[in-house]
């Protein structure tokens, strides 16, 4: 964070370029530089009553129509960036030439099933906002369990929830940013190997580049909050075939066609032999199960996938007579048993118990905590939200006290997602609470 008394110092050398200067390019070319400056960082409380007294000065004695515009921008923006304070982030490329331009910046937000919707924002359009837009474009009754997570789309179910009170192109920015330090951490791991000094803790270096609104707060059928709001049932289902389809969990194969076929009647009514015919589902049955089962060393098996296609179609014949909503039940009526379901997984350290590997998976869901096995994706331990006693976080772990009254157990999980999993428990609780009659 740059110190206030150079941010006041760039701020008076643009009064300086903007005064008196008698070519009027370089004036509007220092305003354009003063609304950049003043979507990044604000000047002190000390400097911003002379500022926008010089703001308004302009406003009221300029005669170029540039000018005037390019100011009164400025003054709309001075109480903003003071309000917000200064930006995470240097301002990406795309955000920079919206700025030059004086335009909104576009931004494509993704549903787990591709689908998108495009928002238009500003340098102080902050996360909840977004979110809120998106609230009402999907006419969301219940809104607690739905966030805005970023993303990696070329990597299968990498991605993390974003903080409701981050600026929302300041997000943008972290990706681009990233990018260009890619080359430098390189060098930094090269160093510290050559030096003995590696880390055995290895934390995926993730270049995340797209926005994704899902449910962070993954229900059960038996919420009732949750069955009066069919919009939130929908996105809860796509979001479940998501997790089934790319193997976020374990599965349970012997449910896939019952799966696939209640997910076949939701989306096309009733089975129609005419149109059901051998070789129909074969050109997107990999949008209905898990290529693990149809796949041998990642290429495909066509005689596996005609093998299923047989099985699916039989059962899709079976399950006619339910109506979309109540296949999509169904379905999560299934799913929702599984051990994993609508788990939350961060990677942590451990030291404190013996018998488990020192980097183990820790999953949040709306059951409670659980700890699983990286590499045999097997349940090591689990807790209720009724066996958890407390939990905090530092930025550099996250604390989980277990056990009752009596007896207690402190576990310390050195990460540095520990705010995430703090708010996400807190979250969980909030809503488990406010769901009792």
């Amino acid at each position: 964070m740059a110190p206030a008394g150079l941010r006041d110092e760039v701020y008076m050398q643009l009064c300086k370029q903007t005064t008196q200067n008698p070519r009027i390019s370089s004036t509007i070319c220092g305003w354009e530089l003063m609304t950049y400056c003043l979507a990044t960082f604000p000047p002190s409380k000390h400097l911003k009553g002379f500022l926008m007294d010089y703001i308004k000065k302009t406003i009221k004695e300029c005669k170029d129509d540039k000018v005037i515009e390019l100011a009164e921008l400025c003054a709309a923006r001075v109480p903003k960036i003071v309000r917000m304070g200064q930006r995470k982030q240097v301002p990406s490329r795309m955000e920079l030439e919206s700025l030059r331009e004086v335009k909104p910046v576009p931004i494509r937000v993704h549903l787990v099933n591709k689908t998108s919707k495009t928002f238009y924002v500003d340098p102080y359009t902050l996360v909840s906002d977004v979110e809120a837009q998106l609230i009402e474009k999907y006419n969301l009754v219940v809104t607690k369990p739905f966030a805005l997570y970023e993303y990696c789309s070329t990597l299968e179910n990498e991605e993390k929830i974003l903080d409701p009170k981050d600026r929302i192109l300041d997000v943008l920015a972290s990706w681009e940013n990233k990018l260009l330090q890619a080359e430098e951490l390189k060098e930094l791991a090269k160093k510290k190997k050559e030096e003995g000094r590696e880390d055995p803790f290895v934390v995926k270096d993730i270049n995340f580049d797209g926005f994704l609104f899902k449910a962070k707060l993954v229900l059960k059928t038996s919420n009732q909050e949750l069955m009066s709001d069919p919009e939130a049932i929908n996105l809860i289902y796509l979001q479940a075939i998501h997790d089934v389809v790319t193997c976020r969990y374990p599965f349970v194969e012997k449910v896939i066609t019952v799966l696939s076929a209640l997910q076949l009647q939701a989306a096309y009514g009733d089975y129609k032999k005419e149109a059901c015919q051998p070789g129909w589902l074969l050109k997107f049955i990999d949008d209905v199960m898990p290529k693990r089962i149809t796949y041998k060393k990642d290429v495909k098996s066509e005689k596996l996938q005609k093998e299923w296609e047989t099985k699916i179609l039989l059962k899709y014949e079976k399950v006619n007579g339910f109506t979309a909503l109540e296949a999509k039940l169904n379905y999560l009526d299934y799913v929702q048993d599984w051990d994993f379901y609508g788990t939350t997984f961060f990677t942590v350290r451990q030291k404190q118990l013996k018998d488990y590997p020192e980097v183990i998976a820790l999953g949040i869901n709306c059951e409670g905590v659980l700890l699983m096995h990286p590499v045999k994706e097997t349940i090591l331990d689990k807790w209720t939200f009724t066996d958890i006693v407390t939990w905090g976080h530092s930025d550099e772990k996250f604390i989980l006290v277990v056990g009752n009254i009596v007896q207690q157990r402190k576990l310390i999980f050195p990460t540095n997602e520990g705010k995430s999993m703090n708010h996400l428990i807190h979250d969980y609780v909030k809503f488990k609470v406010k769901a009792k009659p």
